[in-house]
């Protein structure tokens, strides 16, 4: 097979997508695509099949072992052993896209195979849907091209799952690096069984070290909100499938806080001081963000805790807007490096765009509900 036909197998799409099809399981009811009734093997791990048309289906499984910051390590452990005799020629994330108000991310594998004398070629591509409720969707076609056919008909499935979802305060923001899609931020807020707010977010980044090799990491973080106060919280972070940190902290009293955990898989514990305005609110960035916005000019910092910086002292950024800048614009800057947003009404970024040396990373708001979650 020449290069000119591999591209063109790489490059063809459905004519149009399957239509779609009523299917449910046991705790959950879909109307998915497909051009005969979906294949529905129920389990622990839910598995789907869908014929869309092409010499392979489309294969999802609805997994609920894995929690909402797991998108990253999924495509690790997938991607980083394909199977025996299976040489990587080429990975990369493709999109991230919305399904209603879930991020779904989408990568691709270019791989080849040795079989007797010969070498085949094939293209795997993973979509990765996460549902609030729980519930991780897993799909994958094995067959070259049908990149956007494969990611349309993978939202259209986890829009249908995340039907009824009742979050508040829903933000999903998607990250590029250089113009590549290369992860998302997802945030939504619920309550405890005390009643307290509950803040979380989701972050998964996949970025090219090299042509063959991505470099994976999720990061967790949640906020336990009570009388206007942090009253505890949690970070975790995995990179490249490696759960090597996780560091929780609560509120003792006055200003003062405990935290315990693992860094770097190294046991630590100590408290730190919030000083006397405590840890900012997850709104609270916005909201004065929001009263500034006919200000021609302003400056003011917020303290943070960000255990990956420091875990005994809080970390500060600074927002700022500069004479002659346009008033939608607020200039970010932390450790260093300063970030130009552009912003909604409320005071969220609806972009962010930074310089990381001689590359630009951009974050991009696809989704926001209520007020409150905007990524940072």
């Amino acid at each position: 097979m020449t290069a000119a036909q591999i591209d063109q197998m790489i490059a063809r799409e459905l004519p149009t997508l399957p239509p779609s099809v009523a299917v449910a399981g046991k705790d959950w009811k879909a109307n998915v695509p497909s051009l005969t009734p979906p294949k529905l093997t129920p389990g622990d791990t839910d598995l789907l099949e869908l014929a869309i048309g092409t010499s392979a289906p489309v294969r999802c499984a609805l997994r609920r072992d894995l929690d909402a910051a797991s998108t990253a390590t999924v495509f690790h452990s997938v991607f980083a052993d394909l199977g025996e005799g299976i040489t990587v020629a080429s990975v990369k994330p493709e999109a991230v896209l919305l399904a209603g108000s879930v991020p779904v991310m989408t990568a691709t594998t270019i791989y080849t195979v040795e079989k007797a004398e010969t070498r085949a070629f094939g293209e795997l591509k993973m979509a990765i849907g996460t549902l609030r409720r729980g519930v991780v969707v897993i799909c994958n076609h094995d067959e070259p091209g049908y990149h956007k056919s494969f990611g349309e008909i993978v939202r259209r499935v986890v829009e249908s799952l995340a039907d009824g979802s009742a979050e508040a305060e829903v933000e999903l923001v998607a990250a590029t690096l250089q113009n590549e899609p290369v992860g998302f931020s997802h945030s939504w807020k619920t309550r405890d069984e005390k009643g307290g707010d509950v803040y979380r977010s989701a972050n998964a980044l996949m970025i090219r070290r090299t042509p063959t090799e991505l470099v994976y990491s999720d990061t967790y973080a949640e906020q336990t909100i009570k009388k206007q106060r942090v009253e505890s919280g949690v970070w975790a972070k995995v990179e490249n499938g490696d759960a090597a940190s996780v560091i929780r902290y609560h509120h003792l009293k006055g200003s003062k806080y405990a935290y315990e955990g693992l860094l770097k898989k190294k046991k630590v514990e100590g408290t730190f001081d919030a000083g006397k305005a405590g840890l900012p609110l997850p709104h609270a960035t916005e909201a004065r963000l929001a009263k500034l916005m006919s200000k021609p000019e302003f400056s003011f910092e917020e303290r943070e805790y960000t255990p990956s910086l420091s875990l005994d002292a809080l970390s500060v950024t600074t927002y700022s807007r500069k004479a002659g800048d346009p008033l939608d614009r607020a200039r970010t800057t932390f450790e260093g490096l300063e970030a130009l947003e552009i912003l909604n009404p409320d005071g969220s970024a609806r972009s962010l765009e930074m310089s990381l040396g001689t590359v630009s990373m951009q974050l991009k708001q696809l989704y926001r509900s209520g007020s409150g979650t905007a990524a940072r």
